[in-house]
């Protein structure tokens, strides 16, 4: 009885050692890098970005077809102008004012509509630096202080048309361009996901002479005069790249 007792005891034990290496390769085999889960999520995740981007794409191909501003209505009711050569996003939550509204353009260039009250006053403030409220407007000026003189006009201009349609559209992302990194070349202004920001670029060649920088690069990314429907231009004071219409 007392040897089988203690084969019974051992053999017990020796199953449950086997049960709980069996069970930890299960687990392995579920939640491991290469892990039945794991794939599943990323396969997820890769099926869900395609989808996106196949979406974006034909969100692209409207916009083409766009050839006058109309009036868009979400499902809240909210309203707002979406300008001929570009349409809202088709993909799940960029779609909705209150949200964040999403245009794309024939290119692939998205925006962001950000809504303005008409009795908002237009002033400059003080951004953050590092973390931290900076002081900086105490020490600058606006460029038409320094001989810009068409600066003052276009300010006046993009607040007249703010006003007019409750808000303006802004660059969904940074500046970027189609160069690749390093390579030094200025390739064509976007506003897209996951390009090369446009950086290092000076704002213009001399207070008076605004080609050559930034001003230049953003005013031509669309253009009454070459037919677009919208303008585009610096938002002054902080970055690029708004339109306006």
């Amino acid at each position: 009885k007392r040897k089988f007792f203690y084969w019974l005891t051992i053999s017990n034990f020796l199953y449950i050692i086997v049960l709980l290496i069996l069970a930890a390769v299960s687990i392995a085999t579920l939640t491991g890098e290469n892990g039945i889960l794991t794939r599943a999520n990323e396969a997820k995740t890769e099926t869900e970005e395609a989808e996106e981007t196949e979406l974006r794409r034909l969100t692209a191909l409207e916009a083409a077809t766009n050839l006058e501003n109309k009036e868009y209505k979400d499902k809240n009711g909210d309203t707002v102008t979406i300008p001929a050569g570009f349409a809202v996003s088709q993909v799940e939550g960029e779609n909705t004012i209150e949200d964040g509204l999403v245009i794309i353009d024939s290119k692939g260039n998205e925006f962001v509509w950000v809504p303005v009250e008409v009795d908002t006053d237009f002033k400059r403030y003080n951004g953050y630096l590092n973390g931290e409220i900076s002081s900086n407007l105490t020490s600058t000026e606006e460029p038409s202080s320094k001989g810009y003189s068409t600066e003052q006009s276009e300010y006046y201009a993009m607040q007249t048309s703010i006003l007019k349609n409750d808000g303006f559209y802004v660059g969904r992302y940074e500046s970027g361009t189609t160069a690749e990194s390093g390579t030094g070349i200025r390739g064509n202004l976007v506003i897209k996901q996951g390009v090369n920001v446009y950086n290092n670029i000076k704002w213009g060649n001399s207070s008076t002479d605004v080609t050559g920088g930034a001003v230049e690069v953003a005013s031509k990314m669309y253009s009454k005069e070459n037919g677009d429907s919208v303008t585009s231009t610096l938002i002054y004071g902080i970055q690029w790249d708004a339109i306006m219409f």
